[in-house]
């Protein structure tokens, strides 16, 4: 009587593949800077505004 692997092969390696690439997807995302998309158009129009303020 043989005994049996404790987890199979193919689906650990299909496990560590499919986590390693997803780990290796989000680094990019931990590194660079949280760019706010609502922020972004409120600033230029302040600075607009207290552009035709001052000139």
């Amino acid at each position: 009587m043989q005994r049996q692997p404790v987890v199979r092969p193919i689906p650990l390696l299909v496990l560590l593949t499919v986590g390693g690439v997803l780990v290796a997807s989000s680094i990019p995302i931990l590194f660079t800077p949280e760019q706010p998309s609502k922020s972004r158009p409120e600033q230029v129009a302040r600075a607009e505004v207290f552009a035709s303020i001052q000139g």
